[in-house]
């Protein structure tokens, strides 16, 4: 429902971003070392990567998923 109203308010933009989460152990899926932006250096966290539709009004999340590092994927 959100998307239709945003485009009536004007000009729109995709934004396409990645997230950081510091995690301590390497339990939780997709943990592994590796650089976190939100920390601002290399360590065990999550990494997700976000699509939002924005305009000057507000934005909505669209899609949200995690980074699955190479050491998840040899299993």
């Amino acid at each position: 429902m959100v998307p239709p109203l945003l485009k009536k308010a004007g000009r729109l933009w995709w934004i396409l971003d990645d997230t950081g989460h510091a995690k301590k152990g390497t339990h939780s899926v997709s943990v592994a070392r590796q650089y976190c932006g939100r920390s601002g250096k290399t360590g065990n966290c999550q990494v997700a990567v976000s699509l939002s539709l924005a305009n000057d009004l507000g934005s909505v999340p669209l899609d949200y998923r995690l980074y699955l590092p190479k050491e998840w994927t040899r299993d």
